[in-house]
């Protein structure tokens, strides 16, 4: 990903709150099949290892999980990205003139090698998946109400997987390569323009926090 130095984003704990905000990711390999991708849930611990570690899934009727097997066997390296907020800007909304259109955005890369996991490590990361998503609902699921046997054929359709990250590139795209005064006019326009859009709120809010600690 091109991170020019004024939009690098290095801010550990922040990248991973963004994940764990936004962890349906975007699993990119490439393989002797060519280039496939597909879209998962993630979960990441960003203590485990120098970068980390994302941990998924893949039902072993798609054909990019014989890609994970190979590059698990042959050391190579797949792609994950995640992205966030992210809105339009128009350069009718900044305070001073001669800007361009442009799109602000927040989006990180992790580089890794995937490992499956033993039936084990898939059945608790299947525990964690849910728990994740089901802990803030008014009547949560468990695995638990399955049976025993539906629940291994179901853990048997899929490969579960871990990625400890070798390389990780995070990038915020928030204005911060113009004055202060027009990142905060900008943050305005984009908040202004869709009352409703909470991607595009959220993005303002960023800019508007990043503007401010410049100050």
């Amino acid at each position: 990903m091109y991170v020019p130095k004024h939009f690098a984003w290095e801010d550990r704990a922040e990248i991973a709150a963004l994940i764990a905000a936004h962890n349906f990711g975007l699993l990119v390999t490439h393989s002797a099949a060519g280039l496939e991708a597909t879209h998962l849930p993630f979960l990441y611990d960003p203590d485990e290892g120098p970068n980390g570690r994302l941990l998924g899934h893949i039902a072993r009727a798609n054909p990019q999980c014989k890609a994970i097997e190979a590059l698990a066997e042959e050391g190579g390296e797949a792609l994950t990205v995640f992205h966030g907020p992210h809105a339009y800007v128009s350069p009718n909304w900044y305070a001073t003139g001669g800007k361009v259109p442009t799109w602000n955005y927040q989006a990180v890369h992790l580089y890794g090698t995937p490992a499956p996991l033993d039936q084990a490590a898939t059945s608790a990361l299947m525990e964690r998946l849910v728990e994740t998503h089901e802990t803030p609902l008014a009547a949560p699921w468990s695995l638990g109400s399955l049976e025993a046997r539906t629940r291994q054929g179901l853990e048997n359709a899929i490969l579960a997987f871990e990625i400890p990250v070798s390389r990780l590139e995070a990038k915020a795209k928030l204005s911060q390569d113009k004055p202060a005064e027009d990142a905060l006019s900008a943050a305005m326009g984009i908040a202004d323009a869709s009352p409703e859009d909470p991607l595009a709120q959220a993005t303002a809010a960023e800019m508007r926090r990043r503007a401010m600690e410049r100050d």
